[in-house]
C-alpha cells in the first residue's frame, strides 16, 4: 500500500501536538466546560433519574428529572428535527459511541 492509499482510506496526515498547544487545549477544555458549568448553576452535580421529552401544540419539551426529584425543563420552538441520539463515552476525548437510539434514515 502506498503512501497515498494509506491517506486516502485513513483521511489526511495529522501532525502531533506539543506539550504546550497540548496544555493550552487543556486549558481552553477547562475553561469551556467551567462555563457549561456555570450556565446552570443549580444543576451542577445533581444525579439524574431520567430523561423524557414530548411535543405539545407545536412545542418540543425536554424535561430531566433529578433524584432529588427536582426537574430541568427545556421548551423549543418551531419546529425541530431529531437526526440523531447518543450515548457517548467523554472520559476517552474520543466521544465514543456506547449506544446510539436514533439515527435519521437517509433518502
Amino acid at each position: 500500500m502506498t503512501a497515498t492509499t494509506n491517506q486516502a482510506q485513513h483521511g489526511p496526515a495529522v501532525a502531533p501536538i506539543t506539550a504546550e498547544e497540548r496544555t493550552e487545549l487543556d486549558e481552553r477544555i477547562r475553561r469551556k466546560h467551567e462555563r457549561l458549568r456555570n450556565r446552570y448553576p443549580e444543576i451542577h452535580d445533581k444525579v439524574v433519574d431520567w430523561v423524557h421529552h414530548y411535543v405539545e401544540e407545536g412545542t418540543l419539551y425536554v424535561c430531566i428529572r433529578f433524584q432529588d426529584k427536582t426537574d430541568f425543563a427545556l421548551e423549543f420552538r418551531p419546529k425541530i428535527v431529531r437526526v440523531g441520539t447518543e450515548l457517548c463515552d467523554s472520559a476517552t476525548e474520543d466521544f465514543d459511541v456506547i449506544r446510539n437510539y436514533y439515527q435519521e434514515q437517509s433518502e
